[in-house]
């Protein structure tokens, strides 16, 4: 058996696959699950060479071979491996540490196919406590009484800056109530940027945690700040003019939510000079129309260079309205939109969606979308969430392709080759996985749909089918109880045989036209009773009666046949088909009217004769 297997195998190798050297370049495949990876994390792609008619081709021992590179956007070049886990995949492992856009470059044997010079992107891996770090001029130091800025730089494990997301990061004062943080926000570039102030001089830290609540490297931060250097709060020159009062906030037209934000009012009098201000001389009211229609007061702080402000942060979108006034009076910003946007999209909030994560077949195009939503339960309705997402099995599928909508979500479109379960995981750009772990596609073949359509139907018949069967199982067992009927009945039957010569023989037509019943009709009433107990079912009378009616005639032939039959029980009944049993019948009632039509025509022959 095992030559023969062997020689099984190597001709279906022959039939199946053609040799490398009918590899047609311009035929060969890329499969490329996802463009989208993120450095220091392997990712796989498959190569198939296929001839001119675009069928797999069996890879030889002939040199011929694929060869892969992918040139970074920095043109520094990585070549790779290519390996050969069955006889037609060409299959490859990659690994990039380094964050960028490659290109691959693909050749058969020198020349290029048609994937080459496919994109690659490969994202910053996730942010790193021992690597990100601060930056900016506020870092310094300066005047106490002002604030300051730095910003704080997101960067992977292997030195890949963050350049694009929120990465989060928060920031508070270590042991002192003198200094405080006057907003933080990220810029959707990777970066944090704060803002400091200390009342009094000194040096203050201020501790730095990723978003995840891990310290950075860099923390605490020290910040010193100096007396003397700030601009003295000079006395007022005249009263403020509120209609030329204003106020300065740098992100009122684009704030993210969670984010500390804060806002300045830059009083000026009637000349539209700036008045610094303690609050001696008053101070602004402030307070926000919320998207609900609720209203929120503020609290309103000052600063020594004679700013008056203000902080807010919020956690839900939309816009809010800030109703800002100098004793009374309404200034020029009043009715001054703030307009909150989502955070980044969230690991734990997200989710897919979609019919066709319900299942679908092989060979019909299916898809699904994820749904952007960040930590607060905000809704993300624009933009490109760069969602990551791969599936199991990608040599199983015909195309599997990832877009945006652009309007906050990722759309998934893919065909299946083959019925197979595919497993999806999904991931946020900074390579997050979703809290709900990844889920399965169920495809299933459609031919075996269309076998198991008619399968409800059979399953009705044998439900239906046992209630006749069920219903003789009583009747065998009664049956002994009739036996000894037959043998009293032909006794009687031969003072009706002489009748049969006139005319009133034709009272046997009913016995035979109906069969088995006979029987029935000549015992009393418990007999009637369980046969109209029994239903419709043919199987009740006995099998003696039947031979009885058939011949007609000998008593004794019938007799040993009763016999037989009450010892058997109900083996005879067994015996017997509903088959046999309707053709007996039919039998039966065939040969009576034969014997009626000669003693008819016997009766007319006696009347001509007379």
């Amino acid at each position: 058996m095992a030559p023969l297997k062997a020689f099984l195998l190597l001709i279906s190798t022959h039939l199946c696959c053609t040799y490398a050297s009918d590899v047609d370049p311009s035929k060969c495949v890329l499969i490329l699950p996802t463009v989208d990876r993120f450095a220091g994390t392997s990712f796989d792609f498959l190569l198939y060479a296929r001839n001119s008619n675009g069928e797999n081709v069996q890879h030889a021992d002939s040199g011929q071979k694929f060869t892969v590179a992918l040139v970074h956007e920095d043109g520094e070049e990585y070549p790779q491996t290519v390996e050969y886990p069955s006889a037609v995949a060409h299959y490859i492992t990659a690994n990039l540490t380094k964050a960028g856009q490659y290109v691959m470059a693909l050749e058969w044997d020198g020349t290029a196919i048609p994937a080459n010079g496919t994109q690659l992107l490969v994202n910053p891996d996730e942010v790193s406590e021992q690597t990100s770090f601060a930056f900016g001029e506020g870092l310094a130091g300066g005047p106490a009484g002002e604030a300051l800025s730095f910003s704080i730089q997101a960067v992977d494990k292997y030195g890949n800056e963050h350049l694009s997301g929120n990465p989060g990061f928060e920031v508070t004062v270590v042991g002192s109530q003198d200094a405080h943080l006057v907003s933080k926000g990220d810029n959707g570039h990777g970066q944090t940027l704060v803002e400091v102030e200390a009342i009094e001089a000194g040096e203050y830290s201020f501790e730095v945690k990723t978003s995840t609540d891990k310290l950075l490297a860099i923390s605490p931060i020290t910040i010193d700040f100096t007396e003397g250097t700030a601009q003295p709060a000079p006395e007022s020159n005249g009263s403020v003019d509120p209609e030329q009062t204003t106020i300065i906030s740098p992100r009122l037209t684009n704030e993210t939510a969670g984010n500390l934000g804060a806002v300045y009012f830059e009083a000026r009098n009637a000349a539209g000079e700036f008045l610094p201000l303690t609050h001696a001389d008053g101070h602004f009211e402030a307070s926000v129309v919320l998207p609900s229609g609720e209203l929120e007061s503020k609290q309103i702080y000052a600063t020594a260079s004679g700013y008056q402000f203000f902080t807010y942060r919020y956690n839900v979108t939309g816009t809010y309205i800030l109703l800002l006034n100098w004793q009374g009076t309404a200034i020029s910003a009043n009715g001054t939109e703030l307009n909150v946007y989502p955070s980044e999209p969230s690991a734990d909030m997200s989710y897919p969606f979609g019919e066709d994560l319900d299942g679908g077949l092989a060979h019909v195009p299916m898809e699904f979308g994820v749904q952007a939503v960040d930590k607060f339960g905000n809704y993300i309705l624009e933009g490109d969430p760069k969602f990551n997402i791969h599936i199991s099995n990608p040599s199983k599928l015909q195309y599997f392709n990832v877009t945006s909508n652009q309007e906050g979500q990722t759309l998934v479109q893919f065909m299946a080759n083959e019925a197979n379960t595919f497993q999806v995981t999904v991931k946020t750009q900074d390579h997050v996985p979703f809290a709900s772990g990844p889920f399965d596609l169920v495809v299933e073949d459609p031919n075996s749909q269309e076998n198991s359509s008619p399968t409800p139907e059979p399953e009705s018949e044998p439900e239906s089918a046992p209630v006749p069967e069920t219903e003789p199982e009583p009747e065998p067992e009664s049956e002994p109880e009739s036996a000894p009927v037959p043998e009293t009945e032909p006794e009687p039957e031969p003072e009706s045989e002489p009748e049969s010569a006139p005319v009133p023989e034709t009272e046997p037509e009913p016995e035979p036209e109906s069969g088995l019943e006979p029987d029935t009709e000549e015992v009393s009433g418990p007999e009637q009773d369980s046969h109209e107990g029994d239903g419709p079912p043919v199987a009740p009378p006995s099998p003696p009666v039947v031979i009885e009616e058939t011949p007609g005639q000998p008593e004794e032939a019938s007799s040993p046949a009763s016999e037989a039959d009450s010892e058997s029980g109900t083996s005879s009944n067994s015996g017997l088909s509903k088959t046999a049993v309707v053709l007996i019948v039919i039998g039966a009632s065939a040969a009576v009217v034969v014997i009626v039509i000669i003693v008819l025509v016997r009766n007319r022959r006696r009347r001509n004769s007379l």
